[in-house]
């Protein structure tokens, strides 16, 4: 008798297990959002996401708006604002320390373009990692991943809110007086001289300042190496300078030609904090707000 009723069940035992891994495996597929990260690449980020891993310092500032700390499963040598940063472990990115990667299991890693390179980016994916690549090449792009990432990790009215107030902060620039139709020049270092080229980010910034990118189109890069012939050239009305006064010392120690520059004889050096100037995420609005500052005066106030 036990084995009749057994033959009797076991069918409708066999369709009610095949029924719950159906289920429980639609329910791992829910759990799973396809994104498309800002290179136009396509990710799938488990869900709920609650381990990120930031491998450039902009991208942690991002993060810092979007989620909990505990949420943050460890840091760069480079980010070091706010503070409890800190305390998470530390992961080399240049070179990337993969073993570290993969002991701390993200469900999310967030870097910029140019961070990761296509090798590190195709290795993390065979590794079942989810690798969101961000683009900074402007203010309302900034703005617009800042939007983006919040969806991507469940946090859609938190990354709204601060993608909104970020857009507004450099909105609000153009209500301070500036001193129009001047050019300024981003210094990056001074052997060689990198600056920030048209094509980077900071000449937005310059336009909400009031200000135009003395270096032109014509170089393509982002991010180029000039010579002191061409800063002569182009002549900037400002130039700008990541930390402190001894960045534009070295710059003129060891290209003293450069002295007849306008903002050298003018006393328009401006010095920036290096980490907000070089970094664009959330807190390139308090470099844009020093430069806005240092440049609305009459220029002969400035002497």
């Amino acid at each position: 008798m036990l084995k009749y009723i057994i033959c009797c069940l076991l069918p409708t035992l066999l369709i009610s297990c095949h029924e719950t891994c159906k289920e429980s495996q639609q329910e791992s597929v829910s759990q799973e959002l396809t994104a498309v990260d800002e290179l136009g690449r396509t990710i799938h980020v488990r869900q709920p996401v609650q381990r990120i891993l930031p491998l450039c310092a902009s991208s942690e500032e991002t993060m810092v708006l979007l989620c909990d700390s505990s949420m943050l499963v460890g840091r760069t040598p480079e980010c070091s604002s706010p503070t409890w940063i800190l305390s998470k472990p530390l992961v080399n990115n240049y070179p990337l320390d993969m073993e570290k990667v993969v002991t701390l299991k993200p469900d999310l890693i967030v870097s910029k373009e140019g961070m990761l390179s296509n090798d590190q980016l195709k290795k993390l994916e065979s590794l079942g990692l989810a690798v969101y690549m961000q683009r900074a090449d402007d203010i309302k792009g900034i703005a617009a991943s800042i939007k983006k990432l919040g969806e991507v990790i469940g946090q859609k009215d938190k990354g709204l809110d601060a993608s909104v107030k970020f857009q507004q902060q450099f909105d609000s620039l153009k209500n301070i007086p500036h001193a129009s139709s001047f050019s300024a020049a981003g210094i990056i270092s001074s052997d060689p001289i990198y600056v920030f080229g048209y094509s980077s980010y900071l000449t937005d910034v310059l336009r909400y300042c009031g200000l135009t990118n003395a270096i032109d189109s014509s170089i393509a890069q982002g991010f180029p190496v000039v010579d002191q012939e061409y800063l002569l050239k182009v002549n900037p009305d400002f130039l700008i300078f990541p930390g402190e006064q001894k960045e534009a010392q070295e710059l003129f120690v060891k290209f003293p030609l450069l002295k007849r520059l306008k903002a050298y004889q003018l006393h328009h050096c401006l010095y920036i904090n290096g980490d907000w100037l070089s970094r664009p995420g959330p807190e390139l609005i308090k470099a844009a707000i020093e430069i806005s500052k240092q440049t609305s005066l009459p220029l002969h106030e400035k002497r």
